[in-house]
């Protein structure tokens, strides 16, 4: 059976780990998207990677603010991240081409344990308290100026979000409320694209999962 484009895809990848960041295992798509995300995995199943092809309208510059900015987080009791491998030529950020033709941008991460928070009140406080330990870390900001948005657009997306659902866009308005009481009138923070995970030890995280960013 001749192998799919996303098998060859993988392929290219498996090497391309294997030649410029001494990486091996099987490598697996977790979410073909604008962000075309794959796990890389042991013989035993367990994550030694994960990798994003990043979607062909982000600049170099900023995929290198990106990575600037999770290498500089300072990890709390609430948060952590999945930090950045730089290859063997010490770059965060490589370029690699697929059998299709196409040239994208690659960036490779340490996992980080998790799971999806799911749409309940304890969940969302806790992602509440991983905001609010970002907050607390202004230089982020400075790292990647271009991802600090304030909050009347963290209230246009849940005004989106209620249109889906209202109760989990009511959590996150009191998540904000919440962080607003605690002085967080301004930016929240440098977004980072990444999601939110919530483990069951009451730890958010921002890392790899098998969900795009």
């Amino acid at each position: 059976m001749r192998p799919t484009d996303r098998e060859k895809g993988e392929a290219v990848v498996a090497a391309h780990l294997r030649d410029l960041y001494h990486l091996r295992g099987e490598v697996e798509t977790v979410v073909a998207g604008a962000n075309w995300t794959m796990r890389l995995s042991a013989a035993t199943g367990q994550a030694i990677a994960y990798v994003r092809l990043c979607r062909h309208d982000r600049s170099l510059e900023d995929i290198h603010a990106e990575m600037a900015v999770l290498n500089a987080i300072q990890a709390t009791p609430a948060l952590d991240a999945g930090r950045p491998i730089a290859s063997r030529l010490g770059s965060n950020v490589s370029t690699l081409t697929l059998p299709d033709g196409s040239t994208r941008f690659a960036t490779v991460f340490q996992p980080v344990g998790g799971n999806e928070p799911a749409d309940r009140p304890s969940d969302y406080a806790l992602i509440g308290v991983a905001l609010a330990d970002l907050h607390r870390q202004p230089v982020l900001s400075t790292l990647a100026p271009s991802r600090s948005p304030g909050l009347s657009t963290a209230i246009g997306s849940i005004e989106k979000i209620a249109l889906h659902s209202k109760a989990t866009a009511d959590h996150l308005a009191d998540a904000i409320a919440s962080l607003k009481r605690e002085g967080a009138d301004g930016a929240l923070g440098t977004v980072v694209l990444l999601p939110w995970r919530c483990a069951a030890a009451k730890h958010a995280h921002l890392g790899q999962s098998g969900h795009p960013f």
